[in-house]
């Protein structure tokens, strides 16, 4: 998250934007729901 809000500061986005628009929360979170859906299928 904080590697996020560094480079967030570098690039000038603003981290109060929605999350889902931002590109990285929303890279992390797709990655995150991802292995989500993955392991629920492993039964």
């Amino acid at each position: 998250m904080m590697l996020a809000g560094a480079e967030a500061a570098r690039k000038s986005i603003p981290l109060h934007e929605c999350p889902y628009r931002h590109p990285a929360m929303r890279a992390s979170w797709l990655k995150g729901f991802a292995q989500e859906q993955q392991q629920s299928f492993k039964f």
